[in-house]
């Protein structure tokens, strides 16, 4: 918190890194913040130094005890949490399986997309007039109603923005004076971590011009046609 510099032993993708965990572990989905802390500090440690391979604070061990953490006295597991802040870790840049695919779709009638990618609810679509569009989970559905939009592509923006304006994940570091001498004891430092990014994309809806229509038929002249 008193300096603006980056330790010499951080480089920007490692800083980066550790930007997108501390968005995933506190800002993105509401955890226990004691499991958001732990697994953030054990994920850190991965990147700031290998001792945290070694630590019984580290997520990526084999055994089951890494697993597990006290809260308020209880002896609680944070694997859930864990495992569902690594993968969206990993998918911080995948976009939907349908990202910028064109589809025929009719006038006036549903049309259903299934994210096999299993990011499109965190996705936020832009609004196209004459176009409805309603998410539910990983499966997003189309609507167009607008009948000038017909035998015409329409394309359906979406974007995710990942933005935190504070950020207070610590994890452990030793002071050092320069570069060789160690002095005192360990101590916990707060390092603060900012993201401002974003993700777009986009899928094109094809409106159709077919429709169906009834026709019904009858004589003018039903004295010479009616039960002939």
């Amino acid at each position: 918190n008193t300096t603006t510099s980056i330790p010499y032993y951080l480089n920007q993708d490692m800083v980066r890194r550790m930007e997108i965990i501390n968005y995933y572990c506190m800002k993105y989905k509401s955890y226990d913040w004691r499991k958001a802390y732990a697994i953030a500090q054990s994920m850190m440690w991965e990147i700031v130094h290998t001792e945290g391979t070694d630590s019984s604070i580290n997520d990526m061990g084999s055994g089951k005890d890494y697993y597990y953490m006290k809260v308020d006295g209880t002896r609680v597991d944070k694997l859930p949490e864990w495992t569902e802040i690594k993968n969206n870790i990993s998918k911080h840049k995948t976009k939907p399986s349908f990202n910028t695919k064109t589809y025929d779709v009719e006038l006036n009638t549903s049309f259903k997309l299934t994210d096999s990618n299993s990011v499109i609810s965190k996705y936020t679509f832009g609004k196209v007039d004459g176009v409805t569009v309603t998410k539910s989970g990983q499966t997003v559905t189309f609507k167009v109603t607008d009948s000038s939009l017909i035998n015409k592509t329409v394309k359906i923006p979406y974007t995710f923005k990942a933005d935190s304006e504070d950020g207070d994940t610590i994890f452990y570091n030793y002071q050092y004076d320069d570069l060789s001498t160690y002095y005192g004891a360990g101590w916990q430092k707060c390092a603060e971590f900012y993201v401002k990014d974003s993700q777009s994309g986009y899928v094109n809806l094809k409106i159709s011009g077919q429709g169906e229509l009834e026709l019904q038929k009858s004589s003018n002249n039903p004295t010479m046609t009616d039960g002939n």
